[in-house]
């Protein structure tokens, strides 16, 4: 029966319960041979009766015979219940409290679970599995020191009932390390009612690894039952997830207790008035139940771990039994190796050809001081003061004039740790660390400590103030404002792991595995010395950790002891150098720009750069910016295309965009906006889909839209489901968080994304947001081009009416760096004017777009709207002149297409009337152009006409030559012929100002033979065949 239901049937009436309580006593006492003893009865009060009287009731603890003793009449139900402080119980006879004798223990009216060595959950308390978990998924389960929730990718929910006779309240202590997993804690009251407001609903904070934290809630009187509901969220992510862990939980508020509990073995209570039971503590062991003290193993022979309820014997020692390690420098400068057990030492000594300790080695000379650091002392190596250097060998000197220091964080020598280092162990049970130092000073390098269990986390961490500089885009690609290099070395027979992380904006402070922290990079299994090399993009404050686990099966070992399987397996860190920081020391100091003071250089101002020529502060040419990677080629980066800049910094743009000759205004679209993809399942069949936040323009290059982590984003009061044709502002989606402040792992930028998955149950009223990711953090570019530094808008086809009006593509890059993704992520958004689209219009992914389909680090989107059209110009429409009416036409105007493809700006002209001649324009067009082709043809006749006389006359020659006296035909020279061809043809150009003309030279020609002058021509008479003369 589910636990409201169960607790819908309590209130019964008082004299049916009490028939109960009596024959239950009976049957007990009939059934069992054994006999009750004194320990083996609890007594407790009943509700109130007719008589407003309560009533207490011996019940047995365990099976037994024998008569119990009668009810007794209680207190009046007008005065309060007892309460008993913990380590108190309440004497039944005069309904006093007093204090538990040594060996025993009481929680008062509180209730506390902490012992998770059984296989079972303690009474009252059941585990509940999600609908999607499969036939192997376990849910919350007992693993030795503490509950575990497993890592399935289900909901697993643990549910204890209780009963409180007054307010009281829940205390639990936990371990939430992974935001990868989701946890909610929440109450329901005799009505099976929750809600989800005030303090019945909590969502614990994030806790560092290793670290356990205490959450609390408040309860009501009567029945409550409370709920812990894990999750994993880990979509499409092969990283190890951590399942989130209980330790103890504690309820107050319960009936009073009439007697105390003895401590269980491996436990003592040396004082009165206990609350809770002390471990024995290692080479110690306790067998019995009730113990005021423990037992103490014989050393030399026997070990034991803590809360041991026996002694092992020790092996022989071998080898694997200590370490050797280098001492801190002396006061005289010296050092020596010397050799340490492993501690605890679980080996024999006196086992006849065992190993013994090695004696330590002769003492050496310590190493120099790290690049940037001095020897301030024999034993202690400093970073130098400000604005002087250090080669880690000669003590600190000034930088020279007109120089600075370049500060940096490099680390060689492994003798002393710098005060910005920290190095320790976690370990989430209370034997797993040998000791709280996880790594050990090894000279000429760092490596993992010795002897702690094989699921502990060796952590070593290093902390800047942050990079010099200016965050920003350089090519397309993230700027780099430092560098992290370390060489390292894995030697390892298990599954060893070294995970690389960063958390940038950090406060400075040392943390180990803080929850804020991101991993970067892990590397697996036996690895030969390697280079890794981490490219910075945040100027923030940062902190940098490798941590490195054996094992991580940690969180699903059943045993409550730790593992020490790979005693030997270690890793080895031989450098680690971060560039450019604001902090360290300097080895070197560099040139700066004109300008210094006693405090160093002043740097040049936002927007300008340093030229190398003159050592002055230059301001970059107009609409460029100054490159954020100094030793690229070039000193300033022109802003892309449809950007501007007003600062020399960022390149933005105002939403007013010129393209083509088209002006678009896109600012009605610059508020953030929401849209989803299609849902996807995991493997477990898990639905979830990613929801995108945009902000197209921002406010001069600051993104405006916000992703955020584990918290309500979105919900559809009618099914819970989205839809992703639709656009919505985070206003209009859910007030409560559209104005709350960022938390630690919000993301705000231009284009942010979002894991989103449905409500996992009927008691979530909302959906779940995790790993925000920013996926455009500047914009690179507004132009119709397709491509544009590496990212491509080819994503969609092209609009059917192309030629009208083009696309135009805001382009958006990611300051963020991974493996996957060197370049960073980037964004596409396609802007398409679509009349039919009104309002914000719709947006959309590529067709057929999934998750696992894309490369992960190029994001496109379709933005249809009537908001994308350009302004009307008077180029949009056309002049349509009416018919011709008693001299007047009237001038229409049209838009040139059906839909009409702009918005605003140029309207349609009025129409107008205009004076028009009997023949209309096309009639005067068609007449004019008549004219001039016969005016053609006219000319082709005459140009004929001239051809023809010509060859008319080239012809009478020829014939006039063929009929010479001797009947012989010759030919005059070509030098001749030439000649008269140019005479020939110049009559004949003459003969064409007319036949008058022609008839004139005829005449001449003929004039000349009668004078007897030499004539070349002779004259023919040609006769037709009718005998008719020419």
């Amino acid at each position: 029966m589910p636990p409201c239901s169960y607790n819908l049937h309590h209130g019964r009436r008082n004299e049916l319960l009490m028939i109960i309580i009596l024959l239950a006593v009976v049957l007990i006492s009939l059934v069992n041979s054994e006999t009750c003893g004194s320990d083996d009865i609890k007594w407790t009060f009943t509700e109130c009766d007719e008589n407003g009287e309560r009533w207490t009731v011996p019940i047995p603890t365990k099976d037994c015979a024998g008569m119990l003793p009668m009810p007794k009449k209680g207190k009046k139900c007008d005065v309060a219940p007892i309460q008993c402080d913990r380590g108190f119980f309440v004497e039944t006879s005069n309904s006093t409290c007093l204090p538990c004798p040594t060996g025993s223990f009481s929680p008062g009216d509180t209730n506390t679970l902490s012992d998770w060595t059984k296989a079972i959950l303690p009474s009252g308390m059941t585990v509940i599995l999600g609908d999607h978990c499969g036939a192997d998924a376990t849910g919350w389960a007992p693993k030795g020191q503490f509950l575990s929730s497993g890592t399935q990718g289900c909901a697993t929910t643990l549910v204890y009932t209780v009963d409180l006779v007054r307010p009281g309240k829940l205390s639990f202590s936990y371990q939430y390390s992974d935001n990868n997993m989701y946890f909610r804690v929440y109450t329901k009251n005799d009505q099976c009612q929750i809600t989800d407001s005030g303090d019945r609903v909590r969502r614990p904070r994030i806790t560092d690894e290793g670290s356990w934290q205490v959450e609390e809630m408040p309860l009501t009187q009567g029945s409550n039952v409370l709920y812990w509901e894990a999750y994993a969220l880990a979509i499409g992510s092969d990283i190890q997830l951590k399942p989130i862990l209980i330790k103890s939980i504690e309820v107050s508020g319960v009936a009073y207790t009439s007697s105390c509990t003895k401590c269980p073995p491996g436990t003592y209570s040396d004082e009165t008035g206990a609350y809770l039971c002390k471990r024995c503590e290692a080479n110690q062991y306790q067998p019995q139940h009730g113990s005021s003290s423990c037992r103490t193993c014989d050393t030399e022979l026997e070990y034991s771990v803590p809360g041991s309820t026996v002694c092992l014997r020790k092996p022989m020692c071998t080898e694997n039994d200590y370490f050797e390690y280098q001492t801190p420098c002396d006061d005289n400068g010296f050092t020596e190796i010397r050799y340490k057990w492993i501690e605890p030492r679980i080996c024999d000594l006196s086992h006849a050809g065992g190993s013994q300790l090695p004696l330590p080695k002769d003492k050496v000379k310590c190493p120099n001081c790290n690049p940037g650091t001095y020897l301030k002392s024999t034993t202690v190596c400093e970073y130098c003061p400000s604005n002087q250097y250090s080669d880690g060998i000669n003590d600190c000197i000034d930088c020279p004039a007109n120089t600075a220091p370049d500060y940096q964080i490099h680390l060689v020598q492994w003798n002393r740790l710098p005060t910005n280092m920290e190095n320790t162990c976690l370990s989430i049970r209370d034997n797993g660390c040998s000791k709280e130092v996880g790594w050990l000073l090894a000279g000429n390098y760092l490596a993992s400590g010795k002897g702690h269990a094989d699921d502990v986390y060796l952590v070593a961490t290093v902390t800047t103030g942050g990079f010099r500089g200016q965050s920003g885009l350089s090519l397309g690609k993230p700027k780099v404002v430092g560098v992290v290099t370390f060489f390292f070395e894995l030697i390892c027979e298990g599954d060893c792991h070294l995970y690389f992380l960063e958390d940038p904006g950090s406060d400075g402070k040392l943390t180990s595995l803080a929850a804020s922290s991101q991993l970067v990079e892990t590397f697996k299994g036996r690895t030969a010395m390697r280079r890794y090399d981490y490219h910075v993009s945040d100027t923030k404050p940062n902190q940098f950790t490798w941590a490195f686990q054996k094992s991580a099966d940690q969180y699903f070992n059943t045993t409550e002891d730790a593992k020490f399987q790979y005693r030997d397996d270690e890793a080895r860190i031989y450098s680690i150098r971060i560039s450019n920081t604001v902090d360290g020391g300097a080895a070197q100091c560099v040139s700066c720009p004109i300008g210094s003071d006693v405090d160093g250089c002043i740097p040049c101002r936002p927007g300008t750069y340093l030229d190398d020529s003159t050592a002055v502060c230059t301001t970059c040419p107009s609409n460029h910016i100054v490159n954020p990677n100094p030793d690229d080629y070039s000193k300033c980066l022109p802003c892309g295309p449809g950007t501007r800049t007003v600062d020399g910094v960022t390149c933005f743009s105002d939403c007013s965009v010129r393209q083509g000759g088209r002006v678009f205004d896109y600012n009605d679209l610059n508020r953030p906006i929401s849209v989803s993809g299609s849902p996807s399942f995991t493997a477990r069949g898990t639905k979830f889909f990613h929801r995108f936040e945009i902000s197209l323009c921002g406010l001069q290059g600051l993104g405006q839209a916000i992703c955020r982590d584990n918290i309500t984003v979105y919900v559809d009061k009618k099914s819970n489901e989205t839809d992703n044709s639709t656009i919505e502002t985070p206003a209009d989606r859910h007030p409560k968080t559209a104005n709350l402040p960022l938390a630690a792992n919000d993301v705000q930028s231009l284009v942010c994304r979002s894991t989103v998955i449905p409500p996992l149950g009927r008691d979530f009223g909302s959906a779940l947001a995790v790993q925000p990711t920013s996926i455009g953090d500047y914009l690179v570019g507004v132009t119709n081009a397709t491509y544009l530094l590496g990212l491509s808008a080819t994503g969609f086809p092209p609009p059917i009416r192309r030629s009208l009006v083009d696309d135009v593509n805001f382009y958006y890059k990611s300051l963020r760096t991974t493996v996957a993704c060197p370049d960073g992520r980037g964004s596409v958004i396609t802007l398409r004017c679509d009349p039919l689209a009104l309002g914000n219009g719709s947006i959309e992914l590529p067709p057929g777009w999934k998750e696992d389909t894309s490369d992960g680090c190029t994001f496109h989107f379709l933005w249809r709207t009537i908001l994308a059209c350009p302004f009307c110009s008077p180029g949009d429409y056309e002049q349509i002149r009416g018919e011709c009416l008693e001299g007047e036409q009237t001038l229409h105007y049209t838009w040139r297409t059906d839909e009409k493809m702009c918005r605003g700006g140029s309207g349609l002209p009025k129409n107008t009337i205009e004076k028009c001649s009997v023949f209309g324009v096309k009639s005067q067009l068609s007449i004019a152009g008549s004219g001039v082709i016969l005016m053609l043809l006219v000319l082709m006749v005459v140009y004929f006409y001239k051809k023809t006389r010509k060859l008319e006359y080239k012809y009478q020659r020829l014939i006039t030559a063929s009929n010479s006296k001797d009947g012989e035909y010759s030919l005059a020279p070509p030098e001749s012929c030439m000649e008269q061809d140019e005479e020939d043809d110049e009559i004949m150009f003459r003969e064409s100002k007319g036949q008058k003309l022609f008839s004139k030279l005829k005449s001449s020609f003929t004039n000349h033979s009668q004078k007897g002058e030499t004539n070349n021509f002779e004259t023919i008479n040609l006769t037709r065949n009718d005998d008719s003369t020419i």
